[in-house]
């Protein structure tokens, strides 16, 4: 919604906006935790950036002019190029991207020409790190076929993320209501499931509904994806005499008692989809 506000006509239409690589990754639970970056990782970021430092493309020699002093700055370039099968795969890539590009209008057809410019300037920038990451006097000029793959892959992740933002800027105040209350039924679920991890042996559906300010028909609209896929269930437990209990719990798996971490991703993502 910031970049909505921030983004103009007048940038759409100079190209301003095609400029950025803009994401907006759908939201995660996160907990905290005690777990930091080791020292061995720490201690190999600062070597690959200085490493990267030491490196030069160019060098001075000194040269005397009509009064005895003076310095030339001479270029030592490198020329990077695709090797055979890296060509044979930015061919593949080049020709399904402008495809894509074909069919698009508007602010994502502006975009996907900057994306396409983007590959090899991102295949250049990781076949450096992979220099610096080495013991290489110098970097090979030719950049093969898995430091494109890499790059392309990045590509099409920014693609993703492109569809995802700029579609906001179609919205009218109907649409964005309705992405709201989707990304909130997402948000939801994703601590309901974390709450039923914690909890093996369920929770009492009233006690969610009292939790989240829920009417029965919106906790059963929020957790339908998680049931339709077999990961939660509701049971009803009778306490004592008393009258049944609906309790919701993990739907027992063999051998998985638990879903994984992409099972999750994949029906809290449903949530958007449906």
């Amino acid at each position: 919604d910031v970049l909505i506000v921030a983004m103009n006509k007048q940038h759409i239409a100079s190209g301003l906006a095609a400029r950025f690589l803009v994401c907006q990754p759908p939201w995660k639970l996160q907990f905290w935790s005690d777990d930091g970056i080791s020292t061995d990782a720490q201690n190999h970021y600062q070597k690959l950036i200085e490493r990267l430092y030491q490196f030069r493309l160019s060098r001075f020699a000194r040269i005397e002019d009509l009064t005895g002093e003076g310095w030339e700055h001479q270029i030592d370039t490198i020329t990077f190029v695709f090797s055979s099968d890296a060509r044979m795969l930015w061919k593949q890539f080049y020709d399904g991207h402008q495809v894509e590009l074909a069919q698009l209008d508007g602010i994502l057809g502006t975009v996907w020409p900057k994306l396409e410019a983007y590959c090899p300037r991102l295949a250049l920038t990781l076949h450096l790190l992979d220099f610096a990451a080495s013991d290489a006097d110098r970097p090979d000029r030719e950049i093969p076929r898995e430091t494109l793959k890499r790059s392309m892959t990045l590509i099409e992740w920014c693609k993703r993320e492109a569809r995802r933002v700029y579609a906001q800027f179609a919205e009218n105040e109907t649409d964005r209501i309705e992405r709201k209350v989707i990304e909130q039924k997402r948000t939801k679920l994703e601590v309901i499931l974390s709450l039923l991890q914690e909890n093996p042996d369920g929770l009492r559906a009233r006690d969610l509904l009292r939790q989240f300010r829920l009417k029965r028909s919106e906790l059963d609209a929020i957790l339908k994806p998680a049931i339709d896929r077999g990961v939660i269930e509701y049971v009803n437990q009778r306490v004592r005499s008393g009258q049944p209990t609906m309790i919701i719990r993990l739907k027992p798996v063999t051998p998985l008692a638990d879903p994984s971490p992409n099972q999750q991703d994949n029906i809290t993502s449903s949530v958007s989809q449906g």
